[in-house]
């Protein structure tokens, strides 16, 4: 536990096992939604230590806004996928998340990242929205079990 980089060795090592033996077992919606969670779970996390105020701390606010991209893939993945019951609740638990990010998108004039790299001034309302959503998806995931 105390040598960081051996642990993220383990961690990834894991998931690319786990992934590569889903994906051969013909798992690939249930491969997906693991990603999906663990996405789900780093935002959630991101989100708390922020405190919901980009201003808090802004590397961090800029990261999860930032992240709207991989959240716009991941989905397109996730909709490619059909819509099996697991994968429908799925998106319709993202769904609010997936409405915060687009408002925030379009506030930033269609870009989650500023094209010079500079510091955004984040609509602190639109902020609040994606981090309430992606905890209270996270919340929903986790009550299931």
């Amino acid at each position: 536990i105390s040598d960081k980089e051996k642990l993220k060795k383990i961690v990834s090592q894991t998931f690319f096992h786990s992934d590569a033996l889903l994906k051969e077992n013909s798992r690939k919606p249930t491969a997906m939604m693991i990603v999906m969670g663990m996405w789900v779970e780093s935002i959630n996390i991101s989100a708390r230590l922020c405190k919901g105020d980009p201003e808090y701390n802004h590397e961090l606010a800029k990261s999860i806004v930032e992240q709207g991209l991989v959240f716009d893939d991941l989905m397109g993945m996730l909709n490619g996928l059909g819509n099996s019951p697991d994968v429908a609740h799925i998106k319709a638990e993202l769904d609010p998340l997936r409405n915060s990010y687009a408002a925030m998108n379009a506030s930033l004039g269609g870009s989650y990242v500023s094209a010079d790299g500079s510091s955004v001034a984040y609509d602190k309302e639109l902020f609040q929205s994606i981090c309430k959503s992606v905890t209270d998806a996270r919340d929903n995931f986790t009550q299931l079990f």
